[in-house]
């Protein structure tokens, strides 16, 4: 089957994972990366330079406004079966419906943010509910009110792994010297009010490293030393997780109920995943056995401590985690599922 796949293009994202698993399940794929395709190489602005020029609100639109042309054309050209969206704050609801009448193609979007967080979401996206055929979202919390949004229909679908880009790396002698560390912490700050703040602040005793370019921001000298000061993708994101003994995963305030992408990736670079507790958790990993959960600082630290001495302990979980989320929650998984539920 033909299929467009419109997403981000950076290595690692959501979209690319989901391009690599319907190749591997046999469909022909076209992807279309529709913000290197309004602001980067192949556009006017290469991505750099977009990102430190503060542009005009109408010249920015004329941008996003020649992409979703070019995307229609596109889609007309290659005529798929079925559109899958990731995300796509840059389409406009009406090139949802462009398409649709020119491929008669099922068009559906996979939300794996927020549709209602100001960061990652705009009016666009909100409008363009109610265009998909179908609606998938990684945290079943908000299908209610994307539902009241107008949406045709609604399904949850989680996130997951892509074994091609994440699992254990053998590393050199000089890699585990650069990524090694007891604990890593791999994302954005957020705000400098962020729940992430505070727990690595409370763990700043521990041998830490913070991977992520927005920690540059921080002025605070007790994280300071523990921050690397960039962001990590693709192979060297899986080099930080093989390199660590444990990797902390501190939940955005977005994910209310469900996972986020990287709870599943930590795992499957056979690292033994630390993560705050998720209400979905229980359904894909078995707490004190394939991860390790905590709920409040002391919890943690105590935790921490105890997987630092237990070494073989914490191996064991590091295995029994990297097995299930190898064998149940792939993105090849994933997208089998949203195929039978969108082509049903």
């Amino acid at each position: 089957m033909k299929i467009l796949v419109i997403g981000a293009g950076r290595e690692g994202s959501v979209g690319r994972c989901c391009e690599r698993a319907l190749s591997r399940l046999g469909h022909e794929v076209v992807y279309y990366d529709y913000r290197e395709e309004a602001y980067g190489h192949r556009g006017p602005l290469t991505p750099g330079y977009w990102r430190k020029l503060v542009l005009p609100r109408f010249i920015a639109d004329q941008f996003v406004k020649l992409m979703n042309k070019r995307l229609i054309e596109v889609a007309r050209s290659i005529r798929p079966a079925l559109v899958l969206v990731n995300k796509g704050e840059l389409l406009y609801p009406s090139t949802i419906e462009l398409m649709k009448k020119a491929t008669g193609a099922v068009i559906v979007v996979w939300h794996t943010d927020s549709p209602f967080t100001a960061l990652v979401s705009n009016r666009r996206v909100i409008t363009g509910l109610c265009r998909y055929d179908i609606c998938f979202v990684f945290d079943p919390w908000y299908v209610p009110e994307i539902l009241r949004h107008g949406a045709k229909r609604v399904e949850y679908l989680p996130v997951g792994c892509d074994p091609a880009i994440h699992y254990p790396i053998k590393l050199t002698a000089r890699d585990r010297q650069i990524y090694g560390s007891d604990v890593c912490f791999v994302g954005n700050l957020q705000t400098h009010i962020s729940p992430r703040r505070r727990v690595l602040n409370a763990i700043a005793d521990f041998d830490l490293k913070i991977w992520g370019v927005s920690w540059k921001t921080l002025n605070d000298e007790q994280l300071q030393p523990k921050i690397v000061g960039r962001s990590v993708y693709g192979e060297e994101y899986s080099k930080v997780y093989s390199a660590s003994k444990m990797a902390l995963n501190v939940h955005h305030p977005q994910c209310i109920k469900a996972l986020n992408p990287r709870a599943f990736e930590i795992a499957a670079c056979g690292c033994m995943l630390v993560t705050d507790v998720m209400e979905e958790l229980p359904k894909f990993f078995e707490p004190g056995k394939e991860v390790v959960t905590f709920e409040e600082i002391g919890e943690l630290r105590d935790k921490l401590e105890f997987y630092l001495r237990n070494e073989t302990a914490r191996r064991e979980i590091a295995r029994a985690g990297m097995r299930r989320a190898l064998a149940e929650h792939t993105y090849d998984l994933r997208m089998r599922q949203m195929l039978e539920l969108a082509l049903a």
